[in-house]
């Protein structure tokens, strides 16, 4: 997407919007004479505000910019209901794509109140573009903000925008799998699942690493993620070349030796991957899988079962 905007948010300071975005003649005077009526003392205090907010986002005209400047304004407002007005109001206003907008967003991401910076990314993502690699950029630094409401959302808004075969992204994403919340890890593996490449080696080694974690969930993500992104082979149209092969190779013996993990749940995962992983017939995943045939986890032998039903 072309834009003549810095979007660096780690550059801009979090209060001051930039100047060009500011209303500097008189075209802006119906924007500003709305604004006026917005910021004046209510005694319904918030209520005012966010009636006052409708009634300019059901008039305004698509991508008026001093009703959006008006709006961005209200992001950071200390009335959460009234921060939420502006951002469904800047959803119906903007023009997707709108890189001047999110230019003007970007500094709430280094806001110091984390209700701002979630407001903030939540009108990102409502303007960004699939593919778009500077707001991709921009949600990889959200990755690392300290609130885990606004990691899961910048998670979700990369499995939509990033694009599938981004395979760097992918990359980024893999260590949220080490993380202690496990919803948070189980929209990664869905993200990544969506935006790695099918086999993509570099990715397909980040999450090996991972079966060695000490903790079981990490290593069960790990296994559910690595699934995701890996060959299957039984539904494979083309022949896998070389390095693809030594690739799919690798993930089944990986795969296989999780069959012996001492946590009942990772070893489950694993048997569920190679039923989507391996190829048909494949003599060392059956001859693993028939190991399990007496397993002490009756859920395990039965998934067991069914894989090997379908090999």
């Amino acid at each position: 997407m072309a834009s003549n905007f810095e979007y660096s948010h780690r550059s801009i300071g979090h209060r001051n919007l930039p100047s060009a975005l500011q209303p500097i003649d008189d075209s802006f005077g119906k924007a500003c004479e709305k604004e006026k009526k917005i910021t004046e003392p209510s005694p319904n205090g918030g209520s005012a505000t966010r009636a006052a907010i409708l009634q300019m986002s059901s008039t305004a005209a698509k991508g008026d910019r001093g009703v959006i400047t008006t709006l961005v304004g209200h992001l950071e407002n200390h009335d959460s209901a009234v921060r939420w007005a502006a951002v469904n109001a800047l959803g119906s206003v903007v023009v997707v794509g709108d890189a001047e907008t999110i230019a003007a967003v970007v500094p709430y991401l280094d806001h110091t109140t984390s209700d701002v910076r979630l407001t903030a990314l939540e009108v990102i993502g409502r303007i960004a573009v699939e593919g778009d690699s500077t707001t991709v950029a921009l949600l990889l630094q959200c990755l690392q903000d300290p609130v885990t409401g606004i990691q899961r959302l910048a998670v979700d808004m990369l499995s939509r925008i990033a694009g599938k075969g981004d395979s760097t992204t992918a990359q980024m994403m893999v260590p949220i799998l080490a993380g202690s919340d496990m919803g948070l890890s189980r929209a990664a593996v869905d993200a990544i699942g969506k935006i790695a490449p099918k086999g993509d080696a570099k990715t397909t080694d980040m999450l090996i690493r991972l079966f060695g974690d000490v903790d079981g969930g990490v290593r069960r993500v790990a296994v559910e993620a690595l699934s995701k992104i890996s060959v299957k082979r039984r539904a494979a149209s083309i022949e896998l070349d070389q390095q693809a092969l030594e690739v799919h190779d690798k993930v089944l013996q990986a795969l296989i030796l999780r069959l012996n993990d001492s946590v009942t749940a990772v070893k489950w995962a694993a048997v569920q991957a190679l039923g989507t992983v391996a190829a048909s017939g494949d003599a060392q995943t059956v001859n693993a899988l028939k190991q399990l045939l007496d397993d002490s986890d009756a859920g395990v032998k039965m998934a067991a079962a069914r894989v090997l039903e379908s090999l």
